[in-house]
């Protein structure tokens, strides 16, 4: 499986900063990576639907979890194609 944030690449990168002396630091911050922001968007699009009945298709929240993540997945290989 491709995934394009295999390193943890962040869903929203800060650049380095440059100091009025012109030196340089990366800026390492935590936060979510990519394919987190891509299931969390589908999660939101899932739990939106009133296609589906979680109560009989998904009477367990962690199945929509995985099924977000399965989402997230295959958008990050489409986006890697």
């Amino acid at each position: 499986m491709i995934r394009g944030d295999e390193k943890g690449n962040p869903a929203f990168p800060v650049p380095a900063y440059v100091n009025s002396q012109g030196e340089t630091w990366d800026v390492h911050m935590q936060g979510m990576t990519l394919r987190q922001y891509y299931a969390a968007a589908a999660m939101q699009g899932i739990m939106a639907s009133e296609e589906i009945n979680f109560s009989i298709m998904c009477p367990d929240s962690r199945e929509v979890a995985k099924m977000a993540f399965r989402i997230a997945d295959r958008m990050l290989e489409v986006e890697n194609e």
